[in-house]
């Protein structure tokens, strides 16, 4: 070896680590830059000859000195994978806390105004009349508290209609729908898989273990992080680096193309489309998410079963009662469409009993024969006429047959029927 070339070899040297010393300042630029990944600078021995053999002389004249073989992006896939687990299962609860935050705010039985506190004045009243079953002021007062009772169950049904609306439209408003946060979240999410394709394509093309495949590489992980905020994903890596990316079985990413992206429709558009009377036979949610091929056909007709975690999937199931002991807006109104049901067939069998009495009105010490249809509690049917078929939170009223004149005296005795008898 002569001088020239040891000194090239030295220059080769000064000139390799040099470019080592660059990463190092890029990763001390960059270690507040989130998504970022720190590099290394893979060294290996520069051969310059061909065959070597056992020759000295050939192995004297292969030496080249030092080259970069690569660069390397520290990384670890399992844990990749692990925090996009947790960040789909975080924003998905998320969601949830919040929306239990709101119902907290709805039913603020604490302050005693919510709807224990009307029960229990409720219940006061009840045994009030029947303690003074011959008082007008004590069935006034009870007709008056059931009115506060059922306006106010009224309003808790609205309150949660309202809260659902918000995240998911009311079901068959367009306009109701596009104002939602499952609106927005579902473009979002679309957004951040165009991006990702955008990312896979360059990544195709670019020699990897280089800064240029680290710097993407990074883009890819920010990416996969935005997609993991929305649904659970799962990810297949290639060598070059692109990735695959499903929800549940399904593809949304493969390489340089969306081949699923999502669509909504209200949950009254899907119905009509699929022959389903709604809302009468849905028990579905208010919105359908689905997912399209890239001309818009459909690939899986309704994604809302697949799709439980992220944002999405928090808001998704987010409203309806899945008697899984979830609670949400959905289970809360299922619960409280209970209570009224119950409260108003518990009342209106008592006060129709064939054995029930009611106070004459003309003469105080009489009794009377209750009426079958003298009911406390109704609704009204789509014709505008009291029923008792069908009554919830959102529709219970106390019946005008009580409300009109004089039609205190028309709740029913049992226990003090012996007393006023003559």
């Amino acid at each position: 070896m002569n001088l020239l070339s040891s000194l090239n070899i030295s220059a080769g040297a000064l000139s390799v680590n040099e470019k080592a010393v660059s990463v190092v300042s890029h990763n001390v630029a960059n270690m507040n830059t989130e998504g970022y990944h720190k590099q290394r600078v893979n060294l290996q021995a520069r051969n310059i000859a061909g065959q070597i053999g056992d020759n000295p002389a050939n192995q004297v004249r292969a030496n080249g000195g030092v080259k970069i073989a690569n660069v390397m992006r520290y990384n670890d896939d399992y844990l990749n994978n692990y925090y996009r687990e947790q960040l789909s299962e975080k924003y998905k609860l998320e969601q949830q806390l919040g929306n239990l935050d709101e119902l907290a705010g709805i039913f603020d039985d604490l302050e005693g105004t919510g709807v224990d506190a009307a029960l229990g004045k409720f219940y006061e009243a009840l045994n009030n009349l029947q303690e003074y079953p011959a008082s007008s002021t004590a069935r006034t007062n009870f007709i008056e508290v059931t009115k506060s009772l059922t306006s106010l169950l009224n309003q808790k049904s609205v309150q949660l209609s309202k809260l659902t609306g918000e995240a998911l439209g009311d079901g068959s408003s367009e306009d109701a729908l596009k104002n939602s946060k499952i609106y927005t979240q579902y473009r979002e999410l679309n957004n951040s898989l165009e991006e990702l394709a955008a990312v896979n394509k360059a990544l195709q093309t670019t020699q990897t273990g280089t800064l240029t495949a680290n710097n993407l590489l990074d883009q890819r992980d920010v990416i996969l992080h935005d997609i993991a905020q929305f649904v659970d994903i799962t990810v297949d890596e290639k060598a070059n680096g692109s990735v695959t990316v499903y929800t549940g079985d399904q593809a949304l990413v493969k390489g340089a193309k969306v081949v699923g992206k999502l669509d909504i429709e209200t949950a009254k558009h899907y119905c009509d489309e699929h022959g389903i009377v709604y809302p009468d036979n849905w028990t579905g949610e208010n919105a359908v998410l689905s997912i399209v091929d890239e001309d818009g056909g459909k690939i899986v007709d309704n994604a809302n079963s697949i799709i439980t975690g992220g944002a999405l999937g928090g808001l998704i199931h987010s409203a309806t009662d899945y008697e899984d002991g979830t609670t949400n807006a959905g289970t809360v109104q299922a619960s409280l469409n209970k209570l009224a049901g119950v409260i108003a067939k518990t009342f209106n069998d008592l006060n129709t009993d064939s054995k029930a009495y009611r106070i004459d009105s003309a003469n105080t010490n009489h009794l009377k024969a209750t009426d079958s249809d003298n009911i406390i509690f109704a609704c009204l049917d789509a014709s505008g006429q009291e029923t008792t078929t069908g009554i919830t939170a959102a529709n219970i009223k106390v019946s005008d047959n009580i409300l009109k004149t004089d039609g205190i005296w028309n709740i029913m005795m049992k226990m003090q029927s012996v007393m006023l008898k003559t």
